[in-house]
């Protein structure tokens, strides 16, 4: 499969959860998961990349290793401190041995060249008795100091018990003692996992401030490992997180395509502390495909961009509004065509442009997609066997993926995907970003979010639309390239 050509991917073996996104003097630093004991990747460290226009990366060494046998450095975050060095709080996690299960805890490590390396870590810094007890996030409180969120997930097996998934919540004044204040949740289901939490103040240092939550999550009911990131509402009073009324249980999906997790905050800010605006960064992987996909040179999956989500406040709470590329990124965009495609009667069911769209390059496609007469309307990319459709009348946002010869009989590869829409209309705007493997959809001037890994012909392929009634579709096909900084 096809490696990205303006997202970071490891030159070499495996990559996934990311664990911080800083700005350096020279532009970024990126620091993941990283391992490289094919082929089991079990033994799991914190690799680095540098870029400076957050488009074309150098894969770096590995900066963050455990120093107790055996032991592995899991997901965390880095802060800047007041005085410039970098703070790493990381998950240290020892495997099951004989005669007693994993043991997780958090450490924390110091960087004082811009996260090259760090210095020996700070053992148990936290230590619960629970062996599921990970992925630490720091932000700055609205009422005191800092805040330090660690997830509680149930266990891997637990759709065979009861146990459900919670966030343990501390609070310091200097980085260094924690006391427990509280816990967040739980409050979904048994057998579905919390990793990965984040918070986002709007108004940092207002005790009042509407704040939003996200989690990534992992079904593992039906011994699936459905992965996604979900986003909650509200607001912190007495350490405690207080949902807005009206949302569900189960959250808003972040992103609604299947290839979204481990989403964390991204720090391009000069001041560390900052809150705001919101940027966040994620893996584009999934638990249910990421061990068997075949990328080209590595294992594991790329890294998002940095996307900035605008947030808003209304009488029902803190909102996302809008997903658009930080500034920060220099992006390219030469107009290769526009093509106007239509079915103009019933019985009428495909329409297929001459462009072929070849591998090797990265595409934005705008489309402008009319229903007209038909009840749903399908634009296919054959080159990447994927479709974006507009369906129930122009209520319903759906992403379907299909495999290529690099996926064929991959279980859980091929499938649909969709999202209500807030109006019911029956056209969409939307953007289709393709970068080698990988597929980002914003619907609905950036509203709303869908991504996918997909198998990219090597042949290339042409676009259709298609239809069992009348429908219309304008398209603009841009390249892609990293423009001068």
């Amino acid at each position: 499969m096809q490696r990205p050509l303006l997202h970071f991917a490891p030159t070499r073996h495996w990559g996934n959860d990311p664990n911080g996104l800083i700005r350096t003097s020279g532009g970024y630093r990126l620091f993941f998961q990283y391992a490289d004991d094919a082929p089991a990747y079990r033994s799991v460290r914190w690799g680095s990349a540098s870029s400076a226009d957050l488009l074309q990366w150098s894969e770096e060494r590995a900066v963050l290793a455990a120093d107790r046998a055996g032991a592995s450095c899991y997901s965390g975050t880095v802060l800047r401190c007041g005085n410039g060095d970098l703070l790493a709080f990381f998950t240290e996690h020892e495997p099951a041995q004989a005669g007693r299960s994993q043991r997780q805890s958090i450490a924390t490590a110091v960087s004082r060249d811009d996260g090259c390396s760090f210095a020996a870590p700070r053992h148990d810094l936290l230590r619960h008795s629970a062996p599921n007890f990970r992925d630490p996030f720091v932000c700055r409180s609205p009422a005191e100091g800092y805040l330090l969120l660690v997830a509680q997930p149930c266990d891997w097996q637990a759709w065979h018990g009861e146990s459900a998934s919670s966030i343990a919540l501390y609070a310091s004044a200097d980085l260094t003692t924690w006391r427990r204040v509280g816990a967040i949740g739980p409050w979904m289901e048994p057998g579905v996992l919390w990793e990965m939490p984040w918070l986002h103040v709007l108004r940092p240092g207002d005790t009042a401030s509407p704040c939003l939550l996200g989690v990534s999550c992992v079904d593992r009911r039906n011994d699936r490992a459905i992965s996604a990131v979900r986003v909650w509402s509200g607001v912190f009073k007495d350490h405690e997180f207080v949902r807005d009324p009206g949302q569900p249980l189960a959250g808003s999906l972040l992103d609604f395509g299947p290839d979204y997790y481990a989403a964390t905050v991204a720090q391009l800010q000069p001041d560390i502390g900052s809150d705001n605006p919101l940027h966040l960064l994620a893996w584009h992987g999934s638990w249910d495909t990421a061990r068997e996909l075949p990328f080209a040179g590595f294992r594991g999956g790329p890294m998002s961009w940095p996307w900035q989500l605008q947030c808003s406040q209304d009488a029902d709470g803190a909102s996302l509004r809008r997903w658009q590329l930080p500034e920060a990124m220099r992006l390219q965009r030469t107009k290769l065509a526009m093509l106007a495609l239509e079915i103009e009667s019933a019985g009428r069911e495909q329409r297929m442009s001459e462009l072929q769209l070849r591998p090797g390059a990265s595409y934005a496609i705008d489309v402008h997609l009319e229903l007209a007469a038909a009840d749903e309307a399908w634009v296919f990319f054959g080159h990447a066997h994927c479709a974006l459709g507009l369906c129930d009348g122009g209520s319903t946002l759906v992403l379907q993926r299909d495999p290529g010869p690099a996926t064929a009989g991959i279980r859980h590869f091929q499938g649909r995907w969709s999202q209500r829409r807030a109006n019911r209309s029956r056209m969409v705007d939307l953007t289709a970003w393709f970068d080698g493997c990988l597929l980002e959809a914003l619907w609905d001037l950036g509203s709303l979010k869908a991504s996918a890994i997909v198998d990219v012909e090597p042949q290339g392929g042409a676009i259709e639309l298609r239809a069992a009634n009348s429908a219309r579709v304008q398209l603009t096909i841009w390249q892609l390239q990293a423009g001068p900084l």
